[in-house]
């Protein structure tokens, strides 16, 4: 189940010895709009995480498709190497994906971004920003509000459910 899925994820990253980097998703809704956290931390039916927690050595899955022909699409998994920092923010989330082509294109054009991390085949995942119908409150039915979230396309991914597997 989901409880089982998150509960394993979280025991694993607690017992990995590093510190937390904690992500925080960039909302934009209209003035009066109640934003919808699920249970998960996920905001409302988006695959993005509000609080997005992750450590160096976490297992991840990438949730949202950055570049189909590079193989960075949703359910892409792989293990976080490092973060690479801004003058106030991280800027990109280093992550060494299970299959080494995935990424390769990613990896040539932001070159810059993880140079330093080449050595372990590490792909820069930056924030990806994802415009949706807003949902009323008391319905799942959309309205007239637009929203938009932006933040780093990731969950960890020590476990997950089957239903979350399926398209890999």
């Amino acid at each position: 189940t989901n409880n089982e899925v998150t509960d394993y994820n979280d025991t694993q990253m607690e017992s990995i010895e590093e510190e937390y980097v904690t992500l925080q998703a960039e909302v934009v809704v209209p003035r009066g709009y109640k934003l919808f956290i699920t249970q998960h931390g996920t905001i409302e039916d988006t695959q993005f995480i509000k609080t997005l927690k992750l450590k160096r050595g976490v297992r991840v899955m990438l949730k949202f498709n950055i570049n189909i022909n590079d193989s960075l699409i949703n359910g892409a998994l792989g293990t976080v190497i490092g973060f690479v920092y801004g003058r106030k923010s991280v800027i990109a989330v280093v992550v060494s994906f299970d299959d080494a082509k995935v990424g390769q294109e990613h990896k040539i054009r932001y070159k810059d971004a993880c140079s330093k991390f080449a050595d372990q085949n590490g792909v820069p995942i930056f924030r990806s920003t994802l415009k949706y119908q807003g949902k009323s409150a008391n319905s799942m039915n959309s309205h007239g509000a637009k929203c938009k979230i932006t933040q780093f396309p990731l969950k960890p991914a020590f476990a997950s459910t089957t239903h979350s597997l399926q398209g890999t």
